[in-house]
């Protein structure tokens, strides 16, 4: 088919001017950004024919479409915050407040007045009330047994200032509770020296004995004539008869010779610490069996290494009968 001259020329003409025109909008290094909507990126330019434009009117601007530069996607760097274990706080513990009964004081408890009987240097309470801490004293009368409380007699002597003649006018259960309030064991005030326990015992215990003899503290007349006699036979150190170990006088203060007091006095011719026989200590200077002398009163057999031992006779153990003895026992 043969195509029209001037259709053909006024094509190319019209082609040529939008060129011009399109030279003349744009200036060189400007981009006219792309209005084309982004699907058309991707089409193939030169594929669409051109436009006829409409006898009589203005052709449309022919736009070549424009490379447009896809700017490369930055993905954001995802941080992931530090997970931060919040501090462990541990409630305080809170004790139940504990409640506590109101303390109720008890009533102070009024002692009665106390009844009195009088008698010589003492009273005697009637209406004793005693303490826990108190003790009994149990006594028998002429109804049987009775009791008393230290504190329930009170005196106004002791041991220090009692006569033998107050002494004797007081009855039983009075004596009694004298000597508890002398004597007892919590009385930390009574410590009698050796004169002031020989004055109280020689009332309350020996019937005011005295053997009438200068430095003598006899108990009772038995004590006396042991004591002469003794005296007699002169010391076994010195050989005197008024040698100053026959007055020597015990803790209590009565009279209780002690040869260790003689001024010649000799450790070896002791019983106490040497045998007066064979010369061996005694148990008091060596506790080996082996070594001191011991007697038994009766004939047996000894008791330690079973040897035959005569009455009051000398003995001392040997190692291999003791052995022998306890090997047998066992």
């Amino acid at each position: 088919m043969r195509q029209n001259p001037c259709r053909l020329i006024g094509s190319v003409l019209i082609f040529i001017l939008a060129v011009v025109c399109v030279g003349c909008n744009n200036g060189p290094g400007v981009t006219e950004p792309s209005t084309m909507p982004t699907e058309s990126i991707g089409q193939t330019q030169g594929t669409s024919a051109p436009e006829t434009s409409i006898p009589g009117t203005s052709p449309p601007e022919t736009t070549v479409p424009v490379e447009t530069t896809v700017p490369d996607t930055t993905v954001p760097e995802t941080t992931v915050p530090e997970t931060t274990a919040p501090p462990e706080t541990t409630s305080p513990v809170t004790q139940p407040v504990e409640t506590q009964p109101p303390v109720t004081q008890p009533a102070p408890t009024v002692s009665p007045e106390p009844v009195y009987e009088y008698g010589d240097h003492y009273a005697h309470i009637l209406n004793y009330s005693p303490e826990p801490e108190d003790h009994t004293h149990v006594y028998w009368g002429s109804g049987g047994t009775g009791k008393f409380y230290e504190g329930e007699y009170i005196f106004d002597v002791d041991y220090r200032t009692i006569t033998y003649e107050l002494w004797c006018s007081w009855d039983p259960i009075v004596q009694l509770a004298f000597r508890s309030s002398n004597e007892c064991d919590s009385c930390s005030d009574v410590q009698m020296t050796p004169d002031e326990s020989y004055h109280y015992l020689r009332i309350v215990e020996y019937n005011n004995y005295t053997c009438g003899y200068e430095n003598h503290y006899c108990k009772q007349e038995t004590n006396h004539l042991y004591l002469m006699r003794w005296m007699a036979e002169g010391c076994k150190y010195c050989g005197k008869t008024d040698c100053v170990s026959f007055f020597a006088r015990s803790s209590i203060g009565f009279t209780s010779p002690d040869g260790t007091l003689c001024p010649e006095y000799d450790i070896y011719r002791d019983p106490d610490f040497y045998c007066q026989d064979c010369g061996r200590p005694t148990y008091k200077i060596n506790p080996d069996r082996t070594q001191h002398c011991f007697s038994y009163i009766h004939s047996t057999n000894c008791h330690y290494c079973g040897v035959w031992v005569e009455a009051r006779a000398c003995h001392t153990c040997k190692q291999e009968d003791i052995d022998a003895f306890q090997a047998n026992n066992n």
